[in-house]
């Protein structure tokens, strides 16, 4: 299924959820790997597209935190080489794109990555069911892994999502009704 034929074709509010191949010479694909042991789901990473002044970003939570990249450069950096396995996931209905970018954007800069979140909390919460991390605006927003952050922000545009603190990139694929899938496959067959 594809209703996308490039990176180009992207839109505002896109979602899109990731899973890296486990390469032994490259440690980088073990933590991808160990993410998803951790986090139960067979993605490992979450982004989303916004648009700003006609341009298109991807805005996502990584190493460094919270960052913004233009879709060219965060497409040829992560797709380029060995090639990833992508979903991307389309809001069903209409939005304010414009409110959405500025939510998205708010966290740039300054919200660091919540490794222990990823790598603790949501191991615990995958074996009890029970989460026992921050669930509170003011503690769980300072520090944000890639799912969170992205849920987050539609949380604050529709209220979908508020259990926003425990979810992973699996919790987006499971919403038939709300996202329409638009692209399954290798990433660089978007790389027309």
């Amino acid at each position: 299924m594809s209703d996308i034929n490039s990176y180009t074709d992207l839109r505002s509010g896109d979602i899109i959820v990731v899973r890296n191949y486990l390469v032994l010479w490259n440690p980088i694909s073990w933590i991808g790997a160990l993410i998803r042991l951790f986090t139960g789901s067979p993605w490992n990473h979450a982004a989303m597209v916004v648009e700003i002044w006609g341009k298109k970003y991807i805005v996502e939570s990584m190493a460094k935190g919270v960052t913004v990249r233009p879709v060219s450069v965060w497409a040829k950096s992560n797709w380029g080489r060995r090639s990833k396995t992508v979903m991307i996931l389309r809001y069903a209905y209409s939005f304010d794109y414009k409110k959405m970018n500025m939510i998205a954007f708010s966290k740039v800069g300054h919200t660091k990555y919540w490794f222990l979140g990823t790598l603790f909390f949501q191991a615990i919460y995958n074996v009890t069911r029970k989460w026992i991390g921050p669930k509170s605006e003011q503690k769980a927003g300072k520090k944000m892994y890639c799912s969170q952050f992205v849920a987050w922000v539609y949380d604050k545009m529709f209220k979908n999502f508020p259990n926003w603190y425990k979810t992973v990139p699996n919790d987006f694929t499971d919403r038939s009704l709300e996202f329409d899938l638009i692209y399954y496959g290798k990433a660089k067959d978007l790389m027309n």
